[in-house]
């Protein structure tokens, strides 16, 4: 499966993973030519990626404090937006958008320690590959060569006689999340899983980093985001969208997503959101 798109001249192309990737990741990028200078609003979601930045650098703001973001990096879960942008030239970067539970089944490490930060990479990838994946990706000529090398890297990277019945319940749960839209409660959501509201708090924030009921949140409002994005802002007041989503009212709608991303559906700037479009 492929798919392109050209937003603001950057060439976005998204490939489903090869069959030994498919537990982990659910999709690799290959992002080109992104203008560094607008810059970019970053919306609270429940997605883990792992970027490798081949083209130009990154700053990001949380809280008014900047930050320059590593070449290679992990993105967690966001319990609100933030914002970034690029300190000169255009921007170029692969990134594998994992799946919820990939994380953790990769690394072996609790998906809540990378909640609302960029973790230090270096004691789960070492320090050559990270240099060798930037260079390799920097020098390739096509599309095709720069997937075949990260995908490479990243199947690489895939455990060996990792025990993948650890997460089955908690995999199970997030697809039931996922099919309904985020349109049901914890407590349903316990049922028909069969397993305890305790169990369930606890196994899910440590495999995918948000508890049940934020991660219940996100999934409802992100897709909100989508629907407000794709059909335009001067459409949402009039919608039934807050309806849709199993909001009570309006009002309820519109402070949940202004908590995701900063901003009221009626008022978001399609122009701060490129990067946003291209990774929902």
């Amino acid at each position: 499966m492929q798919g392109e798109a050209v937003i603001d001249r950057a060439s976005c192309v998204s490939f489903g993973p090869s069959p030994a990737l498919t537990p982990y990741v659910r999709r690799v990028l290959i992002i080109d030519d992104v203008d560094s200078v607008v810059a970019q609003q970053v919306p609270a979601w429940c997605k883990h990626y792992l970027v490798v930045h081949y083209g130009g650098t990154v700053e990001r703001t949380v809280e008014g404090r900047a930050e320059l973001v590593p070449r290679t990096l992990i993105s967690g879960s966001y319990t609100s937006p933030f914002a970034m942008r690029g300190t000169g030239a255009r921007l170029s970067f692969a990134a594998a958008e994992l799946t919820p539970t990939g994380f953790f089944s990769l690394f072996g490490h609790a998906a809540a320690e990378i909640c609302d930060r960029v973790p230090d990479v270096r004691d789960l990838i070492p320090a050559r590959r990270r240099h060798q994946i930037v260079e390799a990706l920097a020098e390739a000529r096509t599309t095709a060569s720069r997937r075949a090398i990260f995908e490479h890297f990243l199947t690489a990277m895939v455990p060996a006689g990792r025990d993948r019945a650890r997460v089955a319940h908690v995999r199970q749960a997030v697809e039931l999340i996922q099919r309904r839209h985020g349109q049901l409660t914890v407590s349903e959501l316990c049922s028909e899983i069969g397993l305890s509201h305790s169990w369930m708090r606890a196994r899910f924030a440590e495999v995918v980093g948000l508890s049940p009921k934020a991660f219940i949140e996100t999934t409802r409002i992100s897709r909100a985001f989508d629907q407000v994005l794709s059909s335009g802002t001067e459409k949402v007041l009039g919608s039934h969208l807050a309806q849709d989503l199993g909001y009570y009212d309006q009002a309820h709608f519109i402070r949940a997503f202004r908590r995701y991303t900063g901003f009221a559906p009626s008022r978001l700037p399609p122009s701060a959101f490129h990067l946003a479009r291209m990774f929902s």
